[in-house]
């Protein structure tokens, strides 16, 4: 299984032929059907994971439950989406953007972790 941070985030994509920015972000966790997850990357609109054991088949719709750390507390979102891709110990899911300022908050963390890096 993939550890978090192997891919130096953000990455460009080009996915159905939208452009979204993926970002490796490790105040970012998640659960699929009570199973901790590796998140690899995270965009607005996708999400690519790691996790033990058998993965959701591809077209299905799954719920997927984000950790996020911020502010010194954790915040719990449920993300709805259909997997577009699975493979090995890997799933991708397409989602709705679960709250209107999800890509400022993605873009907040992720500047975040680049400054608490580079200290």
């Amino acid at each position: 299984m993939r550890e978090l941070g192997e891919l130096s985030g953000p990455e460009t994509f080009v996915d159905n032929g939208r452009r979204d920015v993926r970002y490796d972000l490790k105040s970012i966790r998640a659960e699929f059907q009570n199973r901790a997850c590796n998140v690899i990357d995270v965009s607005e609109r996708g999400l690519r994971l790691a996790i033990a054991g058998a993965v959701p088949p591809t077209q299905s719709e799954i719920e997927v439950t984000l950790n996020i750390s911020l502010f010194g507390r954790n915040a719990r979102m449920l993300v709805h989406g259909h997997v577009v891709r699975a493979g090995g110990d890997e799933f991708a899911l397409n989602y709705m953007a679960p709250i209107n300022t999800w890509l400022k908050i993605l873009r907040f963390l992720d500047r975040k972790e680049k400054s608490v890096a580079v200290a």
